[in-house]
């Protein structure tokens, strides 16, 4: 008896099955580099509660990149200004905040939350875009009561004040 190998033997023929012949989308998202990635009709809005646990994460995150240099300059170098560890500490936060958002479009407490800052067009916001939103923006909207930041549970893009200052939105990651 003769045995005959069929070509097609070992290889997987898929073609009476309805499985989608596409790559699975990835685990984590890429940072949006220009408007193409991100449709309109794909967006999520964070909204209020989400960012708050956010700024909750990069608090406690800020707080312990902080405590050492406060430690240092208060006993070390006995520096007994609070207004200089004041301004120290939002410098650090601000650097913080700029830095994480402009290089991964997220602080480490939007990437565990699972969202990001992109500006109105969907776009990777400027780095002008973001020092406003992290400053100035960021500054009126504690001054007035904190309203500013609440303001992200009942505007229709859930965007706060310093996002309407800075023309950016927080949306989820897809």
């Amino acid at each position: 008896m003769e045995n005959k190998i069929n070509e097609n033997q070992g290889s997987a023929d898929n073609s009476d099955l309805n499985v989608p012949q596409n790559n699975p989308a990835p685990l984590v998202s890429e940072p949006v580099t220009n408007n193409e990635n991100v449709s309109q009709s794909q967006v999520k809005y964070a909204g209020f509660w989400i960012r708050f646990v956010a700024v909750i994460i990069d608090g406690i995150i800020v707080f312990f990149i902080s405590l050492p240099l406060i430690v240092i300059f208060k006993f070390v170098l006995s520096i007994e200004s609070s207004g200089f560890l004041n301004l120290l500490s939002s410098l650090i936060s601000w650097g913080y905040y700029i830095y994480m958002t402009d290089k991964y479009q997220a602080t480490l407490g939007k990437k565990a939350m699972g969202i990001m800052v992109v500006d109105e067009s969907l776009a990777k916001a400027s780095l002008g875009n973001i020092v406003l939103r992290e400053t100035v923006g960021k500054i009126v909207s504690a001054i007035i009561l904190l309203i500013g930041y609440i303001m992200a549970a009942f505007t229709s893009k859930k965007r706060a004040l310093h996002d309407l200052i800075a023309g950016t939105v927080v949306i989820y990651r897809n």
